[in-house]
């Protein structure tokens, strides 16, 4: 059994930013059951002035990756569902408030890199949902929006600003970074640094042991540890 190196470094204790899956974001709101599995563009609900929003969605062509970046759009998301399939798949959830902005939205690939665009309305968003192999390479950075990971293995490196990421029995290197928001880790294994800038870090550990060290550290916010 190898140790567990866990340092919660707490270098104030201020506000307390809410880590429930619900956000608001100039009239729209997303939301999902709490600890829901979101693999399908139905598991988000998104309104915009309390009115359902138009969805649609895209699969979108990445080939055969050996890494994978994905930048959501402003108030958009990324949940990422580990040992799937054998590659990367990526599903683009659109949602606007109206037919001509839903038909704005354009999901591109460059290089390694997924990101989406649309109208300067703003009145709509793009949440994806990535499918990746055992030993997964990724790149995830969201503004106003949620990063997911569920039974991911690999490298990962995910920054969110103005949102929270949750990492849920998840294992590898991974290197979770939030502003203004909070960051969580349920089980797993692995080499594991979660970093909040105004928001708690919470770290629940399962099991009888833990396969490697966490680093967790916040500033202006708590941080909570649960052992069995």
């Amino acid at each position: 059994m190898r140790r567990i190196l866990l340092a919660l470094c707490l270098l104030a204790l201020a506000t307390t930013l809410s880590a429930s899956g619900r956000h608001r974001n100039h009239g729209m709101s997303t939301s999902i059951d709490d600890d829901d599995l979101v693999n399908n563009c139905g598991a988000v609900r998104v309104t915009f002035n309390d009115r359902p929003a138009i969805r649609a969605e895209e699969s979108v062509p990445v080939g055969s990756l050996r890494s994978l970046s994905v930048r959501a759009p402003q108030n958009g998301g990324v949940y990422v569902i580990g040992g799937t399939s054998s590659g990367y798949e990526v599903t683009a959830c659109k949602a606007a408030w109206y037919d001509d902005d839903l038909s704005q939205i354009r999901t591109r690939v460059s290089g390694n890199e997924v990101t989406a665009d649309g109208p300067s309305s703003g009145e709509w968003t793009v949440f994806f949902i990535v499918r990746a192999p055992r030993g997964a390479s990724l790149d995830l950075r969201t503004y106003n929006g949620p990063i997911s990971l569920r039974g991911v293995n690999g490298t990962v490196t995910a920054n969110a600003t103005n949102g929270p990421i949750s990492a849920k029995e998840s294992s590898g290197t991974m290197n979770l970074e939030t502003e203004n928001g909070p960051v969580s880790l349920d089980g797993g294994s692995g080499t594991m640094k979660l970093s909040a800038e105004n928001g708690p870090v919470s770290v629940r550990l399962r099991g009888t042991s833990w396969d490697g060290n966490i680093e967790a550290h916040t500033q202006n916010g708590p941080a909570s540890l649960r052992i069995p």
